[in-house]
């Protein structure tokens, strides 16, 4: 276009243009061979996707049904024992829910639609309250047992025990 116009155009800078012109389409040739290239393996892909999503499914059917049994929540179950459960299922659900993202990644680029987990995310929710929930329980009983040994009689004490206790409630 510049030659058309009789514009004169320094030598170095009509190189770099063909160097740019050879430089893109080569970019173009090279996308379009790995577009083709992803077109080729995306059914394999994306059938290795569903049969995840469906193994993941199962997974987590096995999970909701192991935490309304088993699980840190079951009525009547004592302090530690749920401690315990909580640190196992919350390992558990880790894993699962890192498999949920995966595998909800994985749908949405594949242009399915994701499949829903809405008990999943239910049991997220009450795992991050009752870790709140059993680290009180421990503080409240590690503070029970420090003023246990406590002095009742001196006013100073009973003070300072008063002063204690209700930072402590209030840091819950």
């Amino acid at each position: 276009m510049l030659n058309k116009h009789e514009l004169p155009l320094p030598r170095d800078e009509i190189e770099k243009v063909d160097t740019l012109r050879y430089s893109w389409s080569k970019l173009q040739a090279l996308a379009s061979e790995v577009s083709g290239h992803l077109l080729k393996i995306q059914p394999e892909f994306r059938g290795g996707l569903i049969e995840n999503v469906q193994t993941f499914v199962e997974d987590c059917q096995n999970f909701y049904n192991d935490y309304d049994k088993v699980g840190p929540m079951v009525p009547g179950v004592a302090p530690r024992d749920a401690s315990d459960r909580l640190i196992i299922f919350q390992n558990t659900f880790d894993t699962l829910y890192r498999k949920y993202q995966t595998y909800s990644g994985g749908e949405e680029l594949f242009g399915l639609s994701v499949t829903p987990h809405p008990q999943l995310l239910q049991i997220k929710k009450e795992l991050a309250l009752l870790q709140v929930r059993i680290h009180n329980t421990w503080d409240f009983c590690a503070y029970i047992s420090e003023t246990e040994g406590g002095s009742w009689v001196h006013p100073l004490h009973v003070a300072s025990d008063v002063n204690q206790t209700s930072l402590f409630l209030r840091s819950l």
